[in-house]
């Protein structure tokens, strides 16, 4: 029989509700069996005590490539065995920093997590959509590289069929991905920034190809991510019933009514979009690429001031790819993108369900019990020595997380004990 263990914190953050202060939680095996005041509580076998406990922190929007920059080469170049081994030391990184579930958005994750599943490694519970799924010449081609090179480059690295074009194409696809074991959908809607000749403002798969997709996704109970800058891809994912809207960096007064009705989740991603313009041309990235960065960082913040007065549901996501601290878009560094939130207008509070409580809503019909401290939901727990109602950036400081639990397992252990 599993034992007990108690938290007993000088404030409780549930994932949603005000702060409760002298609150406890307490759980048995991998599920929680209570949470509330201190005082009252039921006795557990192994007790501990901390400043604040709160849920496990979720990052909807990442990538486990295995890459250190933004050049094209290195991303088409690099052995799928380099970037797998790079990337189980980033998802180390990621639990670390209090993130115990990633919603990964393309990338090796989703063989890697058997890994982390069966205990061989260390690393967040991985929920993946395999590899992204775009058309030909958008931005999930490679374009400076022969077509023949990508789809069996995107064989080899992902299992996926690469660029595909039509209905059918794209349905198959993303059956593909299902038969690899997909937890969700990723599509390019609108062109990007680091793809070479596409454009951020162009709406890339059509309205027919966006239609069979959500119509296979509904079949299979699955929710479509989709990758959209511009109004043109926002406004054609959005009447095709795509659930979550990744970046969405020209959403206007009207889109954001529309993700509204749509009852749509938006997932910033700035903290990519910061990093890239400062660091982007010293990790290898092309004039064009960096051209287009510098108005959709500018744009990005504006853009989610609207969102949030408007009342868009927004879950925290980051963009985060590459490997290693001293990389562009560093694992580990997750918890910068509520600093952003906050920055924009919201209260720590409001920053911080983004990255519990709604985490596990990006998954639709799939969402795991998680992100709340509940009972009867996941001990996905993190406990800090600070107080982040007071100080968000608190814990973006890796010193000041004092121990995460997953699954009712404590991973990562910095004084708690």
């Amino acid at each position: 029989m599993s034992k007990s263990v108690k938290i007993s914190a000088s404030i409780l953050f549930d994932g949603w509700n005000e702060p409760m202060k002298d609150g406890a939680v307490i759980f048995e095996g991998s599920k929680i069996t209570y949470a509330g005041t201190s005082e009252g509580s039921p006795k557990a076998d192994t007790e501990y005590n901390t400043q604040t406990v709160m849920p496990g922190l979720w990052d909807c929007h990442i990538h486990y490539f295995g890459v250190k920059g933004a050049s094209e080469e290195e991303w088409n170049l690099t052995h799928p065995i380099t970037m797998s081994a790079r990337a189980i030391f980033d998802a180390q990184a990621d639990l670390r920093a209090g993130f115990t579930s990633v919603r990964e958005v393309g990338g090796v994750g989703l063989k890697m997590r058997e890994a982390i599943d069966d205990g061989t490694s260390i690393g967040p519970k991985i929920y993946s959509a395999g590899s992204p799924i775009g058309i030909t010449a958008g931005h999930a081609d490679a374009h400076t590289y022969p077509l023949d090179f990508v789809h069996s480059r995107a064989a080899l690295l992902w299992g996926s069929l690469g660029p595909v074009d039509g209905p059918w194409e794209a349905v198959k696809a993303m059956r593909v991905q299902f038969r690899e074991g997909a937890d969700l959908i990723k599509i390019m809607g609108s062109g990007g920034v680091m793809s070479q000749r596409d454009s951020p403002h162009h709406q890339e798969f059509s309205d027919e190809e966006l239609e069979a997709m959500v119509n296979e996704a509904q079949t299979k109970e699955r929710v479509i991510a989709s990758h959209t800058h511009g109004a043109a891809g926002i406004k054609a994912v959005l009447k095709a019933g795509i659930q979550t809207i990744e970046h969405g960096t020209w959403l206007d007064d009207e889109l954001c009514d529309l993700m509204i009705e749509k009852d749509a989740i938006l997932v910033p991603t700035i903290f990519i979009q910061q990093r890239l313009k400062e660091f982007g041309e010293q990790f290898g990235a092309s004039m064009a690429v960096m051209d287009k960065i510098q108005e959709v960082a500018e744009k990005h913040k504006e853009t989610m001031k609207l969102a949030y007065k408007k009342g868009v549901q927004i879950a925290c996501g980051t963009d985060i790819y590459s490997s290693g601290m001293d990389s562009m878009v560093p694992h580990g560094m997750n918890a910068k993108e509520l600093s952003y939130y906050v920055e924009v207008g919201m209260s720590p509070l409001e920053a911080l369900r983004t990255a519990t409580a709604m985490g596990p809503k990006t998954l639709g019909p799939r969402a795991p019990k998680s992100g709340e401290l509940k009972v009867g939901y996941d001990a996905d727990i993190v406990c800090l020595s600070t107080d982040p109602f007071r100080d968000i950036t608190s814990i973006e400081d890796r010193k000041n997380i004092i121990g995460v639990f997953k699954m009712g397992n404590l991973d990562v252990n910095n004084g708690i004990v």
